[in-house]
This record gives C-alpha cells, structure tokens and sequence, in this order.
C-alpha cells in the first residue's frame, strides 16, 4: 500500500529508476516560493529528508537560489539562527566579527568551494594587518560556529575552518590593586553614576553578569567609613560591626 505524507507535507514518489523523490515547496534565498526536490533509495529516506527540509522551512531557513556564497550564508546564519536563539551580547558579538573581518575578506567566495588554505590566508592578512591576537582568535572561532551550522543544516559536508590553528592568546592576568590603590580609586570615582557598581566589585569581587543582575532593593547602600574606606548602612549594617 502506498504510503502518504500528511496534507501540506509534500509528496514522495516512485521514480523509474527506483528511487524515491520528494518533493515540497519552501522559500529561496531570494524570497520566493519554490518547489525543492530530495531524493533516497528508499521511500523512508526520501521521507526523513523532506522532513529536514521543511524543518528548515519552519525555522526561517531558506534553500538557496543558487550556490551560497560565504556572505549569504553568514548573513543568514546571524539573523535566522544566531538573532532568535542567542542572547544579545553574544548575537552583537559574532555580528561584529561577521561585519568588520570575515565578510569583506571571505564573504564574495562560493561557501561550498571555500579551502583551508583561504581561511588561512585570511588569518595571515589579519596578522599583517595588526589585528590583535585576541581578536583574530574570536573572529576563526565565529567562522567555525557559522560552518558547524551549515553542516548541520546539510549545506556543507566539512568545516574547513577547523583545519586551521587558532592564534595563540597570551594569558594576561594583570596586577591587583592593593588596599590603597582601590581607595584612591574610590575617592575619585566618587561622584561617577557607576560609583555603586564599583564599590560592589572591589569590595565583593562580582563579575559582570552578577554585578548587572542585582537590583537596588536587593543590596544595602555603602557610604565612605574613616579614609574613605566603604562602610555598610541601613538594615543590618549593626549587626556586622
């Protein structure tokens, strides 16, 4: 008995050779609806393509018009897959990347036929350029991410970007204020709208995201105690001396 696709899931058919074709109309990169073909040597491969296709579909990826370039691709990946699931630090983050380095280097290249010696050559050009290390090391680790996905969406076969090592970045620790360094800093920071936020990392050593996820009711005020050191005040701040 032949086998059917739900209403609106496309068709699969039995072709003369004996393989199956699926087919189901979808959106290109250029807007338009079309209608895509897959194929399988079976009718449940045929199936379970057809279903990733229009998986696609659903998420706002659109079948290319033609080859992608590296460019297309990029500015499809940022804006349908990077812009509704990740948060906006990390969306600004590779957005940038995209924008200021891999684009106008690598972005005109078709995506299927990019090589590793390119991506290598493009790393070389930002070392000429003076690009710092830290920053060449994000802008190879978002063209990974950006060919991981097409993989994953069985544009690509392989991430050619892997092939490449990633610059090395030195390790800076830095040096910590003493005592009176961080008082000084306080004392001239005094009348700075952050002064708050600074007294709180000084004082308690909170990372940023902490730091921004507290609100005023959820911490007491500080006022400078004797040599402007920080002191606790209001509730509960007797009970700590």
């Amino acid at each position: 008995m032949a086998r059917r696709r739900p209403n609106g899931g496309g068709t699969i058919s039995e072709r003369a050779d004996g393989r199956y074709m699926g087919r189901a109309y979808v959106t290109d990169t250029d807007g338009n609806r079309v209608r895509n073909t897959v194929y399988g040597a079976t009718w449940d491969e045929a199936n379970e393509k057809l279903g990733k296709l229009q998986d696609q579909e659903r998420h706002g990826v659109p079948v290319p018009s033609r080859a992608w370039s590296v460019g297309e691709w990029l500015d499809c990946w940022i804006e349908h897959i990077v812009r509704p699931n990740r948060e906006d630090n990390t969306y600004d983050k590779y957005e940038s990347k995209v924008r200021l380095y891999i684009r106008p280097h690598l972005g005109k290249k078709p995506l299927a036929r990019l090589s590793a010696a390119q991506v290598r050559a493009f790393m070389a050009t930002l070392t000429r350029q003076e690009i710092p290390a830290p920053t060449r090391f994000e802008v190879l680790r978002t063209l990974r991410n950006a060919l991981n996905r097409a993989i994953k969406e069985e544009i690509l076969t392989r991430n050619v970007a892997l092939l490449v090592d990633m610059p090395k970045v030195s390790k800076d620790k830095g040096t910590a204020w003493n005592a009176r360094e961080a008082i000084a800093f306080l004392r001239s920071a005094r009348a700075h709208r952050f002064y708050a936020a600074w007294v709180l990392v000084l004082v308690l050593g909170l990372r940023r995201s902490d730091l921004l996820g507290l609100r005023w009711q959820d911490i007491e005020v500080l006022r400078p105690g004797p040599g402007g050191a920080p002191r606790a005040s209001g509730a509960g701040a007797e009970d700590r001396r």
